[in-house]
């Protein structure tokens, strides 16, 4: 079922978009701190290929506990920050959707996959669209409690594709794809290609 809400509650950072604040919602409601802990080293991964200007290590994890409202409870590398009374800065208000292309993904890994396709190097370009996959599945999970198959996932990432661009994503095809094992695979089919082209004609 999709998320058409239009009350929700405001971006409190906007560099990393909603997906990354609803995992933080989930997160939180999670009861065992050992797993909480775990589960907040592995956001922090992706908060920094969501957002790769979040580079240093100490920010990200600032802005973890930032996306908590400071409420997160973990056994964190890096000293809990203190809340300011210039936090409310960090508050941002909610884009209009129609400005983003593809909802329930966002506007990041929009921007994301444009910036997968203009990396040089081949091994690099394997690794981020490795991630941006997994982001794109565990996203449309959240939004749409839909599993979307490896072949949707790569008809995805071409519609993204800014025109006139090749992009090989044969390897999207080696994702676990437990969901179709389950006949869980998303309803719409599309044909397989693993080298694109997208084109404006």
């Amino acid at each position: 079922m999709y998320d058409y809400n239009t009350a929700r509650s405001p971006l409190i950072l906007k560099e990393y978009g909603r997906n990354i604040q609803k995992i933080m919602e989930q997160l939180e409601n999670i009861d065992d701190k050992n797993v909480r802990t775990q589960k907040a080293h592995i956001m922090v991964k992706l908060m920094e290929i969501v957002n790769p200007n979040a580079e240093l290590l100490q920010k990200r994890w600032d802005d973890l506990f930032i996306l908590s409202n400071y409420q997160l409870d973990i056994d964190s590398p890096i000293p809990k920050p203190v809340k300011s009374i210039n936090s409310q800065q960090h508050y941002m208000h909610r884009l209009p959707m129609e400005q983003i292309k593809y909802k329930y993904y966002g506007r990041h890994m929009e921007l994301l996959i444009k910036k997968i396709s203009t990396l040089s190097s081949p091994k690099e370009q394997e690794q981020m669209l490795i991630a941006a996959g997994k982001l794109m599945r565990r996203f449309s999970s959240i939004w749409n409690n839909d599993y979307i198959s490896n072949e949707r996932i790569m008809e995805d990432i071409k519609r993204m594709l800014p025109n006139d661009t090749v992009l090989d994503l044969e390897v999207i095809r080696t994702l676990p794809d437990d969901g179709a094992n389950n006949g869980q695979r998303s309803k719409a089919r599309y044909p397989s290609k693993s080298i694109c082209t997208t084109s404006t004609k």
